[in-house]
């Protein structure tokens, strides 16, 4: 069972990691199409806008996709390119970079999955990617 960030983490290592196989995937409130944004900042508006800014400039980058594990789960609508291009790992188990069969095919062998979707999050943007 995953929550939030760990719904999607499982889904990934029952896509990628078919041994030992995997019986049950619960995800709850995981943000299977990625995150984008700063929903609910605490802190001033202005410094929550500079703060988007920077992960607009750095979410991508080789070193930050590497290091920043929060970074693989982002996903910018405004930029599908670089998203598809530089994503580590939403992209990737998305198949949204490239098809891969053995990904499907790892997630039918898992016999029961279920997706929950949270209703009371104050921290995940689009809401709709909340599954």
């Amino acid at each position: 069972m995953g929550f939030s960030q760990g719904g999607q983490f499982l889904r990934g290592l029952a896509q990628k990691c078919p041994n030992p196989p995997m019986k049950q995937l619960i995800s709850v409130g995981g943000q299977h199409q990625g995150v984008y944004g700063f929903p609910h900042c605490p802190g001033s508006w202005f410094v929550c806008k500079e703060v988007e800014k920077l992960l607009d400039l750095g979410a991508y980058t080789d070193y930050v996709q590497k290091h920043l594990v929060q970074a693989q789960y982002w996903h910018d609508p405004l930029d599908e390119e670089k998203y598809r291009t530089h994503s580590l790992f939403i992209g990737d188990i998305n198949q949204e970079v490239t098809v891969n069969p053995e990904y499907k095919a790892n997630l039918q062998r898992v016999s029961n999955i279920t997706f929950v979707m949270s209703t009371r999050t104050q921290w995940s943007s689009p809401y709709s990617a909340l599954i």
